[in-house]
């Protein structure tokens, strides 16, 4: 068979040979030559990159660019990097260095126009090489995230099996999200606290926006980033008039598919989430896991999995992650950076409810509840809600947004 290598860096061609770290030729996948077109156009325009390495034991690093240009040679692009060993901590390393270069393998053997490209990457301190995917991995157009993306083997960092996913341009933040000076705080002064949050945002929620603002309700949105401003979803201005009245819009992941097939599927549903809701303006600061992710490290609903790498991106990303694993009620002020679990309030007639709720005044806690759209005919909905207003109208609860309630104080 025979084979041929170019190097492709901002539309120049080079002979890879003569590239530092051009390898020995590893297998190929398949790849239709116009998508292989247009990553090669599409690599010259990246602004940063963020490579994830996971090894066998569940260990995850990630090592991005920062921010301003790289160097490009003939060798390939050079940005300064940082590392990160635990991903709501310091970095474990700064000022490396990391080596990027894209190889186009055109195989004239086989079928006409295959070709694929493979990005392939140095992570070094001063010279000395801490990892790298040598190999390379086959460098991919994400259309659903609007991304380019490549995985494949690695070697450094861990004595057992090592492999790496690179993500472009979706940078997560250099240091974990702070909520600010601790004032100013809400003072609460009614024996509960009562959050109301409506998921997935249709459009058809600002029949319920409208009642809210009729009895004086604010509630959190959670929000599917990629969602916003589709047919049948909430738009930006739906958006807009709901925090001018004095609701949050919070991140609830891009798509709101099923779990994640990879670290790097998470990443952009999280990461992704908060710079889409960031770039149209919102201030996301809580992250709600979507009902769909029912299975495995994404499925938040137990201590173990709040020490996961998974849990210790959503620290670095959000100021709180509203999961299954918290308890259903908590009292004010919380400790720490989490809320209470949600209850459904389609579980619950009115009379249930107003049950419930002074349940939660006589034991001073705060709990919240969500619905969906769906969940419940408009006149259901209204006759729960009107049992919320009558009680913080008679001073047993207050009702607040889930994050301005996390940093409430009692009177």
């Amino acid at each position: 068979m025979s084979r041929r290598w170019t190097f492709v860096l901002l539309g120049a061609a080079a002979c890879s040979g003569d590239a530092p770290f051009a390898p020995s030729t590893p297998p190929l996948p398949s790849q239709d030559a116009e998508a292989t077109e247009a990553t090669v156009a599409s690599y010259s325009e990246v602004h940063g990159w963020s490579i994830i390495l996971g090894d066998a034991a569940g260990r995850v690093w990630i090592a991005q660019t920062d921010a301003g240009a790289p160097t490009v040679t003939s060798s390939g692009r050079t940005w300064t990097a940082t590392l990160w060993a635990r991903l709501d901590s310091a970095p474990v390393a700064r000022d490396l260095t990391l080596r990027m270069g894209v190889f186009v393998h055109s195989d004239q053997a086989g079928s006409v126009g295959r070709v694929v490209a493979l990005l392939r990457w140095v992570l070094a301190d001063r010279g000395v090489v801490l990892a790298s995917g040598d190999q390379g991995g086959a460098l991919r157009q994400d259309p659903r995230h609007g991304v380019l993306r490549a995985h494949g083997r690695a070697s450094g960092l861990s004595v057992g099996r090592l492999r790496f996913e690179a993500i472009s341009d979706t940078p997560m933040p250099t240091a974990p999200v702070d909520d600010g000076p601790p004032a100013p705080r809400v003072v609460v002064r009614t024996p509960a606290v009562v959050s109301l949050r409506i998921d997935d945002c249709m459009a058809a929620d600002a029949a319920a926006f409208h009642m809210m603002h009729a009895l004086g309700l604010v509630a959190e949105m959670a929000i599917p980033s990629r969602r916003l401003d589709r047919p049948g979803h909430c738009t930006q201005g739906l958006l807009q008039a709901m925090v001018a009245d004095g609701n949050t819009v919070e991140s609830h992941s891009r798509w709101h598919v099923s779990a994640p097939p990879s670290f790097g599927d998470f990443y952009l549903e999280t990461v992704g989430a908060a710079l889409d809701l960031r770039g149209r303006g919102f201030d996301p600061h809580v992250f709600i896991q979507p009902g769909t992710w029912r299975h495995g490290p994404t499925l938040f609903d137990g201590a173990a999995k709040l020490r996961s790498p998974y849990f210790e991106l959503l620290r670095r990303v959000y100021v709180a992650t509203e999961a299954y694993a918290w308890p259903a009620a908590m009292r004010l002020p919380v400790t720490g950076r989490q809320g209470p679990d949600h209850w459904p309030l389609k579980v619950f007639t009115p009379v249930a409810l107003a049950t419930k709720l002074r349940q939660a005044a006589a034991d001073s806690t705060w709990i919240t509840f969500m619905w969906h759209m769906w969940d419940m005919p408009l006149p259901e909905l209204e006759a729960r809600l009107r049992v919320i207003a009558a009680l913080r109208d008679s001073g047993l609860v207050t009702v607040l947004p889930y994050y301005p309630a996390l940093r409430a104080v009692r009177h």
